[in-house]
């Protein structure tokens, strides 16, 4: 009986220890992994291109976000957004196409930091760098260029 226990034992750290190492050992003994997920998205933004806070447009739309989530040892270190979709200006009803690019290092407190690109379907065309602070549900835009 002590035997079959012992074997048994053996056999199951010897399948946990395949899996961990399967999950990409770098050498290190600290397992690294990359999740990605595609979620549809609601979007909006604010488009203030002179900054005296009289919004100059407004756009709303759906995204689609690929979630790129890099873990060491079980723990997200790095995690990238990357969404592309559709948003339509709230005030002419131009309809742009959006690119943004977003990163969040989750030591820095849940501080997102985005670039964008929207390109509208009648001229328009804003690209900037902007900041969302998770914890308050605060959106900065950094600076902004308006074509």
């Amino acid at each position: 009986m002590k035997v079959k226990i012992f074997f048994s034992i053996c056999l199951i750290i010897g399948i946990a220890m395949t899996q961990l190492y399967a999950q990409g050992n770098n050498g290190k003994g600290n397992a690294n992994k990359t999740t990605k997920e595609f979620v549809p998205f609601d979007y909006y933004m604010p488009i203030d291109c002179d900054g005296d806070g009289v919004l100059e447009d407004f756009l709303l739309g759906e995204l689609i976000v690929q979630w790129n989530v890099h873990q060491k040892d079980g723990i997200p270190v790095k995690i990238n957004a990357v969404m592309h979709g559709k948003a339509t200006s709230d005030f002419t009803t131009e309809v742009f196409k959006v690119h943004e690019i977003d990163f969040m290092v989750p030591d820095l407190g849940g501080i997102i930091y985005a670039h964008f690109n929207l390109i509208g379907n009648q001229g328009s065309h804003y690209i900037g760098a902007m900041t969302w602070d998770a914890g308050n549900a605060v959106l900065t835009v950094e600076k902004i260029l308006c074509k």
